[in-house]
């Protein structure tokens, strides 16, 4: 029997960007993420261009959650959620 276990790397969140700005032109990721990441206090680790997505480590004192909370907030972020991984067990 195999069981997952799920859990996150502390202080990391994994950021979508939109495709399209609120007024329909193209999204620079390099631009949301220039704004966001000074705004929030975030150090890219890793870009996935063809994504528009970035692993982020937390610079600040916020937890995972309260920085979510922000981002999912900001119009240019489609999603953001922490960075999961999961192990597979076997028994």
């Amino acid at each position: 029997s195999q069981s997952i276990t799920q859990s996150f790397v502390p202080g990391e969140v994994i950021v979508k960007y939109k495709n399209q700005n609120s007024d329909g032109s193209k999204l620079s990721i390099s631009s949301a993420h220039s704004k966001i990441a000074s705004k929030r206090k975030l150090k890219a680790k890793k870009t996935w261009s063809h994504l528009n997505a970035v692993n982020y480590k937390i610079d600040s004192q916020k937890t995972v959650s309260q920085t979510i909370q922000e981002l999912k907030n900001d119009p240019e972020v489609a999603y953001a959620e922490p960075n999961y991984y999961v192990s597979i067990t076997r028994s």
